[in-house]
């Protein structure tokens, strides 16, 4: 996530576009175990402490915009494909962005497997929802690098 924002921000090379696959972009998340987004058990709220430790260390930032980049200046990013899960508990997260983005005036789209947990997407060999979002996500990245399709 930090590369958009730095290389705006920083006048480095221009992002075409931002494919997103269940992203972690607000490290201040509270996750609810009773939340219908959590019942896959894949990824937990224990996994996510952990995770956002191990990123920021002992003394990190979570409201550091490089660590959670829905806190930054959406205007002037690159257009946005946001694939989530239903049974993923970056579900909510992931979608929140795309309506910041979107608020912003950045065309962004999110596409949702309901019966997706996260790390589905790694599974297209075995799952048809797997298959189907890495068809999706190829068709979606395929026309917006071409500009044949804006994001909207």
């Amino acid at each position: 996530m930090r590369p958009r924002s730095l290389a705006r921000d920083r006048g480095g090379p221009r992002l075409a576009f931002q494919l997103l696959i269940y992203p972690v972009v607000d490290q201040r998340r509270k996750t609810s175990t009773g939340s219908p987004h959590t019942a896959s058990g894949v990824l937990t709220a224990e996994h996510m402490q952990w995770f956002t430790q191990q990123y920021l260390g002992p003394d990190g930032d979570r409201s550091d915009v490089r660590a959670s980049p829905i806190l930054g200046e959406m205007a002037g990013l690159p257009p946005a494909h946001i694939v989530t899960g239903g049974l993923d508990p970056l579900c909510e997260e992931g979608e929140q962005y795309a309506q910041r983005l979107r608020a912003a005036g950045v065309p962004a789209t999110v596409a949702r497997y309901e019966r997706g947990f996260h790390g589905f997407f790694n599974l297209a060999d075995h799952l048809p929802a797997a298959r189907q979002a890495s068809d999706d996500v190829c068709a979606v990245l395929r026309d917006a690098l071409r500009g044949e399709r804006p994001c909207s």
